[in-house]
């Protein structure tokens, strides 16, 4: 078949818009604002004469996310949009009662009712500074300290992504840009676990998408995903603190504590559910405040009845045993309520508002964790598997090994290696997570707590109150004068 001019010139041109749309959207690395190295000119770590110890004041975000990490309270998933049901109640019997023996005129029963609920996942991407690797291992001199370790070790993930060790972040700098990736993956998604919503990305295809945070999850308006009709019974339980600070309020703040944990815990038993394992989240100075008043308030509280004389009943403990009480508490994380030690979870990526004065205040939470009566964990971060069946994983073992794609072992990254550009790399990972509460009818939200703050603690958020950092980032290291 004969090929007119016009037409080979229309296929070569479409031959060019499709290179031209491929390269704009598989991009090279970077070449500017380039990784700064750990050693060389210019580095991070090449002072002389230091001591190989090294400690860190960095501080990570570290709350209930991290805290059902470490209780495993991890799974892994390929469904988009899981649907959980819970069977709400039944409706009411109809009919009349029978006036004769055999009449069939009897009242029947109502029909069973379910609500069901999906939770799509998010999805976060970020990607290292341009790593320029053919000047790895560069050393400005023999004096130049290798054997630097790290005291202490607050940061994440980055063993996941290139497992080298964190402390190869002294020495290689492949894991000194993934250290810094990790620790900002984590820092700049944190506040989210509590406000991510997806109608903020309801635009968006991917790359960046929030899931349901915990303010949405914990809450009094559940609805069945299909129908949209409400479901009260699968609601959370919201209830407010009374105005004033907690520690001018001691007894009515411990009463709302109590009481909540204690209507809680009842509807587990009136579901016949009696292993429940419930844990109280909050801030670290609604905890230290709480167990200030803890101690005398839970033990008087109930006890201004009303004598025959007309006077008050005054129950008070001694100073050692509220001491006692308070330090158990703080030292073990727990509050004390009906002899239950309920476990409370400190997460610092709560938002805490200053109301001034010296007087903070935010929102305590109570989440059922686990019943082994409702199947094991009830609350739990959900990832999706990229090491699932036909799924990222397999992809690569068909294309045969390249240093392009890669999967983590826990399948729960997906890691890109960018084009190179020249000798200047760049790593990018995505994560896909979303928070799963099977039980949300078993958690309630205190809202609006306020405490007065003596000293606050330092925050891990850069650009926030109470923010502590400092040094540089790169040292020039030594001039030399060429020889005359």
């Amino acid at each position: 078949m004969e090929v007119s001019e016009a037409q080979l010139n229309a296929l070569i041109q479409q031959q060019v818009n499709a290179a031209v749309a491929l390269s704009l959207r598989e991009k090279d690395s970077g070449t500017s604002g380039l990784a700064i190295a750990p050693h060389g000119y210019n580095a991070l770590f090449n002072n002389f004469g230091i001591e190989p110890g090294v400690p860190t004041t960095y501080i990570g975000p570290k709350g209930l996310e991290q805290a059902l990490v470490a209780m495993g309270h991890v799974q892994k998933s390929q469904l988009l949009n899981p649907v959980f049901e819970i069977l709400t109640g039944q409706t009411a019997s109809s009919g009349t009662e029978p006036t004769t023996p055999c009449t069939e005129e009897v009242p029947t029963p109502g029909d069973l009712k379910v609500c069901n609920q999906t939770w799509p996942f998010g999805e976060f991407t970020m990607k290292t500074k341009p790593i320029r690797v053919d000047n790895a291992g560069e050393l400005i001199n023999r004096s130049e300290i290798l054997d630097l370790r790290l005291l202490n070790n607050p940061f994440g993930d980055a063993n996941n992504i290139v497992p080298t060790g964190t402390n190869n972040l002294f020495r290689n700098k492949l894991t000194k840009a993934v250290v810094e990736l990790t620790n900002d993956f984590s820092r700049r998604y944190a506040r989210g676990f509590w406000t991510f919503s997806p109608v903020n990305t309801v635009a968006s295809s991917g790359g960046y998408l929030e899931y349901n945070g915990m303010e949405r999850i914990v809450n009094d308006s559940y609805q069945d995903v299909f129908t949209g009709i409400a479901c009260s019974a699968a609601n959370s339980l919201i209830v407010s603190f009374p105005a004033g600070v907690m520690q001018n309020n001691a007894g009515s703040y411990v009463t709302k504590m109590v009481e909540t944990y204690r209507a809680q815990a009842y509807l587990a038993e009136q579901l016949m559910v009696s292993d429940v394992q419930f844990a109280f989240v909050m801030r670290y100075q609604a905890f230290l405040s709480l167990t200030q008043i803890w101690p005398c308030a839970y033990e008087t509280y109930r006890c201004f009845n009303a004598s025959p004389s007309g006077s008050s009943i005054v129950i008070d403990t001694s100073a050692a045993d509220q001491n006692a009480m308070r330090n158990d508490m703080r030292g073990g994380h727990f509050l004390l309520i009906d002899g239950d030690k309920v476990p409370v979870i400190i997460d610092n990526t709560m938002a805490e508002a200053n109301i001034g004065g010296g007087n903070f205040q935010s929102d305590i939470y109570l989440v059922p964790l686990k019943s082994a009566t409702l199947g094991g964990q009830l609350l739990y971060m959900d990832y999706f598997d990229y090491r699932g069946p036909f799924g990222m994983q397999d992809i690569i073992n068909q294309l045969g090994p390249q240093d392009e794609y890669r999967v983590s072992p826990d399948g729960r990254y997906a890691i890109h290696f960018l084009g190179g550009t020249s000798f200047c790399k760049q790593v990018e990972i995505r994560t896909r997570k979303r928070i799963i509460l099977r039980a949300p009818f078993l958690a309630a939200r205190l809202e609006d707590a306020t405490y007065a703050v003596y000293q606050h603690e330092r925050e891990w958020e850069p650009g926030t109150s109470f923010y502590e950092n400092g040094g540089a980032t790169s040292f020039a290291g030594p001039s030399y004068e060429s020889p005359v």
